[in-house]
């Protein structure tokens, strides 16, 4: 994995995947990037990304619960990161480590 700041993250090419954690030490969760905002000028300002497991925050865990149903999952869900923060360092996954997590994701059980 390798560890960049934004202003080298930002150069990144769309499609990315990476670990992000905020200054005050919060678990990491695992992202997507999307493409590089810039600015009039041409500067890189922003980024979209998304969180391949995001579900949403009007879920109402009970009812689901209650009904058998299955929540959906949006593998797609972009907007822009917007924090704006210099001190947040993004963890870029690698080649190897993208093999191990497809190797895991394979060997993991499915339920219906």
């Amino acid at each position: 994995m390798k560890i960049l700041n934004r202003k080298e993250f930002m150069k990144l090419p769309a499609g990315v995947l990476y670990l992000t954690t905020d200054s005050a030490g919060k678990s990491p969760e695992i992202m997507i990037k999307g493409a590089t905002i810039y600015d009039n000028l041409g500067n890189p300002i922003d980024w979209a990304t998304c969180s391949p497991l995001m579900v949403g925050y009007d879920i109402d865990p009970d009812l689901y619960q209650q009904s058998g149903q299955s929540v959906w999952v949006d593998v797609e869900c972009y907007g822009r990161d917007g924090l704006f923060d210099d001190t947040i360092f993004y963890f870029v996954l690698e080649k190897y480590d993208l093999e191990q997590l497809e190797n895991v994701i394979l060997r993991a059980k499915l339920i219906s």
